[in-house]
């Protein structure tokens, strides 16, 4: 499969999620993974949803996997798990650089 090709086939598969809507990396690499070369990843399938959702997707995640946004709440909850993510990361690059000045300094 071609990037286009296995990009068209993770936005299918987030549509056709029943239930409650959620799916996560795992599931979907386990779907197309017979499909794809060997060296494809989950990672990789996480790159290829943030480019979806940069080309203007709307693909949120939570801690219960990937969803398509279809409702205000939706949006909501995919922003605020983003807003909880960065404050973790913000605060190890700080750390990483409070640790580098104290080495180097």
């Amino acid at each position: 499969m071609t990037k286009a090709e296995i990009k068209k086939a993770i936005l299918d598969i987030l549509n056709a999620v029943e239930g409650d809507g959620y799916i996560t990396a795992d599931k979907i690499y386990r779907r197309i993974s017979q499909h794809v070369h060997e060296g494809r990843t989950q990672e990789t399938i996480r790159g290829y949803i943030r480019e979806l959702v940069d080309e203007g997707n709307l693909i949120g995640s939570s801690k219960n996997g990937f969803f398509i946004i279809r409702t205000r709440a939706q949006l909501e909850e995919a922003i605020n798990y983003l807003n909880y993510r960065i404050r973790p990361l913000h605060t190890r690059a700080v750390k990483l650089q409070s640790v580098w000045e104290e080495k180097h300094s």
